[in-house]
């Protein structure tokens, strides 16, 4: 399974449906908040793909309390926890990875034996010194593999764990 990660697009449609273009072959979206609705933006690109989506600290559903601010999914057999703003995140166990935004800087850690991934930005070509950004994680059976990517798909790090699956 091959999954998109993206956060803080914020209305860029440009770089969004350039990153959807890179990324064709993706099974699922996920996207960290701050404008989720950009994935909406490309219609042709995400038909037939699995969506998960938090809000970002101002979205209004956030604040009339209608929207989560955490989401918990489960993806080819590893457990997923999806929140904007990585110090909001009242629970850390019970997941294998943890996705989050909302800093704009790319950031991958294994911590304690959960996977702390930030895809960086999208919001334009760079943002507060940082280049515009987004991840790509691919589950197999034996492995885990996640890539950082420019926003033309360049490769900017890439790491992997071994699946300890019984």
């Amino acid at each position: 399974m091959k999954i998109l990660i993206v956060s803080d697009t914020h209305g860029n449609a440009e770089i969004f449906c350039k990153v959807l273009h890179n990324e064709l072959d993706v099974d699922a979206i996920l996207h960290l908040g701050d404008n989720w609705e950009d994935i909406d933006l490309c219609p042709e690109r995400i038909e037939s793909k699995i969506l998960f989506r938090v809000p970002g600290n101002f979205h209004p559903g956030l604040i009339n309390k209608s929207l989560k601010r955490v989401i918990d999914c489960e993806l080819n057999g590893k457990k997923f926890r999806l929140i904007h703003d990585l110090q909001q995140l009242d629970s850390h166990t019970g997941c294998d990875v943890i996705l989050f935004g909302h800093t704009h800087v790319s950031y991958c850690e294994e911590m304690k034996g959960r996977i702390y991934i930030n895809p960086g930005h999208l919001k334009k070509e760079e943002d507060r010194g940082q280049k515009a950004s987004y991840g790509v994680m691919t589950i197999t059976e034996e492995m885990m593999i996640y890539e950082n990517k420019r926003y033309d798909g360049r490769l900017i790090y890439s790491r992997s764990w071994r699946n300890n699956r019984s």
